[in-house]
């Protein structure tokens, strides 16, 4: 089975691209940039049809990457999530544990289902936050699952040896994954002001 490649970006919502500016730029020089473009595209010098929405569109990068605090939210969930996939950057919930609980052991863990049927098959494949023991359970249960329910064809067969030997290979394995679910709940801490979790949360990601 061959996971479909995702899409990253250091500038997911194009931040960076409307005020003009790279991920390097300093304050100064974003702060004339911005001015260059608020000049270009306030509605009250710009009679165009998309000048209201350009310059609002503005304004929203600025306020973004001009704050420390929020460009660095910005650039670490850029660096943590596919372009599609980016969550909302100020109201985010930090991942726990299948019980509810705030756990510095969780993972991710993507889990391969296989259903045969009588002429095919049906593969399922979805990610579980959850802690290292309650992962190897979730894998235990869809094995379980997959040897009764996935041997009702050849090609069914095939497609479970994969899915056995990925769940068994992704418990504590899944790195790109890993780092995000850290990045976001660092983040995630860091707004609801449990500092202490943050930077716990942040240093894990970083390994």
């Amino acid at each position: 089975m061959i996971e479909q490649e995702e899409t990253y970006s250091n500038d997911a919502l194009g931040y960076y691209r409307i005020l003009g500016v790279s991920a390097d730029t300093d304050d100064v020089q974003l702060k004339i940039k911005y001015r260059e473009r608020a000049k270009l595209w306030h509605p009250d010098h710009n009679s165009s049809d998309d000048a209201k929405e350009n310059f609002q569109k503005l304004s929203v990068a600025y306020d973004v990457i001009s704050n420390d605090e929020k460009r660095l939210m910005y650039d670490i969930l850029c660096s943590a999530y596919p372009v599609k996939s980016l969550p909302p950057l100020f109201s985010l919930k930090p991942y726990r544990n299948m019980e509810g609980k705030d756990d510095f052991g969780l993972q991710t863990l993507s889990l391969v289902t296989v259903t045969g049927k009588i002429i095919k098959e049906e593969i399922k494949e979805e990610d579980k936050i959850c802690n290292y023991r309650e992962a190897l359970s979730l894998a235990l249960k869809t094995s379980c699952h997959n040897w009764i329910m996935g041997w009702w064809s050849i090609k069914a067969f095939a497609k479970n040896i994969q899915a056995l030997i990925m769940n068994i290979k992704k418990v504590g394995n899944n790195r790109k994954k890993n780092y995000r679910l850290w990045a976001h709940n660092a983040i995630a801490y860091w707004q609801k002001k449990q500092l202490g979790n943050a930077y716990v949360s942040g240093a894990i990601a970083g390994q």
